[in-house]
């Protein structure tokens, strides 16, 4: 919605084709912060996240036993120091805020979503599920991971994926044999060997004690989950 406020503004004719019925509710508490709080404030919309803020206060860790075994209201592990000018809002007021930006000036299609991309020198033709073709001067793909748009005009999104590994040791950890680990492709470590010979070794899981975190919010209390608790005030 951000994207289409200022194609907009540009004089652009702008269509946002949304999958669910209308602005879906839920999700996580998101960050503004960097340059993100300059377009913020170029949009004119960075008072009302002001506003909506999580009311932030710090943050705490506790053990497996619900033990608090740490506390700080300076700085969070995620959002950095809480007296800097960042934001946090829920996803619906974020949602709502852009929404309600964007102005009359933007066509909102909701439960919809695109079937088919047609491009040729001079446009491209958009055929939809529930809604009549269209011809457009460009076509953004915004819908997030495992984007239908994006496998319309690239194909399957397999051959694009790579594999970064799925285990980690210890920094400096050394393996059974006594070699410094290198860094290898997947799951396994390459470990130089005497003679002038590789092996490849498949290094135990980095274990550790689960810590879980809880999230000090104002007048906000964002409910209990597994991992993240939000306090009231």
């Amino acid at each position: 919605m951000t994207a289409a406020y200022w194609l907009d503004r540009f004089g652009f004719e702008v269509t946002v084709v949304e999958r669910s019925a209308g602005l879906r509710p839920g999700g996580q508490a998101l960050d503004i912060r960097g340059p993100a709080l300059e377009v913020a404030r170029r949009m004119g919309v960075l008072d009302e996240f002001r506003k909506r803020t999580t009311e932030l206060r710090g943050m705490s860790m506790v053990d497996d036993s619900g033990a608090e075994i740490y506390r700080t209201t300076e700085r969070t592990l995620t959002g950095g120091r809480l007296d800097s000018e960042d934001l946090e809002v829920l996803r619906d007021d974020l949602i709502d805020v852009l929404h309600g930006a964007c102005g009359a000036g933007v066509r909102f299609i909701f439960g919809n979503r695109i079937t088919s991309l047609n491009q040729d020198d001079h446009g491209i033709d958009v055929e939809f599920e529930n809604a009549a073709p269209g011809r457009f001067g460009v076509v953004i793909g915004a819908d997030g991971a495992h984007s239908g748009t994006r496998r319309l005009v690239f194909g399957p999104e397999k051959p694009f994926l790579r594999y970064m590994g799925g285990r980690r040791l210890r920094p400096g950890r050394r393996t059974r044999r006594g070699h410094r680990p290198l860094r290898g492709r997947g799951p396994r470590v390459r470990s130089a060997q005497s003679g002038g010979r590789a092996r490849t070794q498949r290094p135990r899981p980095w274990r550790r004690r689960p810590i879980r975190t809880r999230r000090l919010h104002g007048l906000r209390d964002v409910g209990r989950g597994p991992v993240i608790e939000g306090l009231p005030g």
